[in-house]
């Protein structure tokens, strides 16, 4: 078996010590991880001179003050039924056209809907990264979360498992564990709990390319 690890040497960044929305900004914390993986320069691409704002936030406040990130949102929560005022940072869509033009690399970006397992895994190893969109178990509740995926293993039968840095803890504990960094989630997992949700074959996903 072969694993290819993006995020050795890099922060996985928690969402938790985020100064916006701590507990809604999976979205935008797990696009700072993959980018970074992906070898963009996430501190150097800051806005802000905020002391304070981690480059979460700085993309955070980004999706929801630029006019075109805006007008994206408006167009995709008229067509869902969304309320007017809905969070940017939890469209795919918005999230995915926002961080390539935060990154300054529009084309760096890509958004996909039912992506071949096959081609995530090509795209992993050539250094890539990406950010995925799940449904988990948790304590509670289950929730609707974002994570990166900055890693996987690989055999001759194809892909083994993915390589997550997730940026509220481990979903194999519930989130009881708020550690995240390098989570080994097996194939098994990939299909239940990423969407599309038991979709054996594709998958929901932003890819990053290398900065």
């Amino acid at each position: 078996m072969t694993t290819m690890n993006n995020s050795i040497g890099f922060p996985n960044w928690s969402q938790l010590k985020n100064y916006d929305e701590p507990y809604s900004t999976c979205n935008v914390t797990s696009a700072i991880n993959a980018a970074q993986c992906s070898g963009f320069d996430i501190m150097g691409l800051r806005k802000s001179i905020d002391p304070d704002k981690r480059p979460a936030d700085d993309l955070y406040e980004f999706l929801h003050s630029d006019n075109e990130c805006l007008a994206m949102r408006d167009k995709l929560a008229k067509q869902a039924g969304l309320a007017p005022n809905y969070p940017p940072n939890e469209l795919m869509e918005v999230l995915a056209f926002g961080l390539g033009k935060w990154l300054n690399s529009p084309k760096s970006v890509e958004i996909h809907f039912g992506y071949p397992l096959s081609l995530i895994m090509q795209h992993i190893i050539g250094g890539g990264n990406g950010v995925l969109h799940g449904h988990y178990p948790t304590q509670n509740k289950d929730i609707n979360h974002i994570n990166a995926v900055v890693g996987c293993s690989y055999d001759g039968t194809g892909l083994v498992n993915f390589i997550i840095d997730d940026p509220y803890g481990d979903y194999r504990k519930l989130y009881a564990n708020h550690m995240g960094n390098d989570i080994i989630m097996p194939l098994c997992d990939i299909v239940k709990y990423i969407k599309n949700v038991d979709d054996v074959h594709n998958k929901d996903i932003i890819l990053i390319h290398r900065g």
